[in-house]
């Protein structure tokens, strides 16, 4: 299964996760125009929380399937971010470098 849209229900704050068709669609689109312009020089890291939530399972088989690095790292969480949210704090800026240091290091 694919999935993309959070939702929060308030009453019961269970979090549910929707498939969304244009989302993997133009996802996809993105990363195909970026490989044909920088063929084997492009890489994804995922840092969301929850990879389905930021790469579906069709758009991550994809990139795999053409050869385009891909490593999903939970950074994208309150503990690693300013305040709890917004922009990544040292933790968070930390944790992402070691994260393009893996990447790299696989070349």
């Amino acid at each position: 299964m694919r999935f993309r849209k959070l939702k929060l229900r308030k009453r019961d704050k269970k979090t549910e996760l929707k498939y969304d068709a244009e989302y993997d669609n133009k996802l996809k689109q993105v990363v195909t125009q970026y490989n044909s312009l920088y063929p084997g020089k492009i890489a994804i890291i995922n840092i969301g929380e929850n990879e389905l939530e930021t790469i579906p399972d069709s758009t991550k088989n994809y990139i795999l399937s053409s050869n385009i690095r891909y490593l999903w790292r939970p950074i994208n969480k309150p503990i690693n971010k300013i305040n709890g949210k917004g922009h990544l704090n040292t933790t968070g800026n930390r944790e992402l470098g070691k994260t393009l240091y893996e990447l790299f290091k696989q070349d």
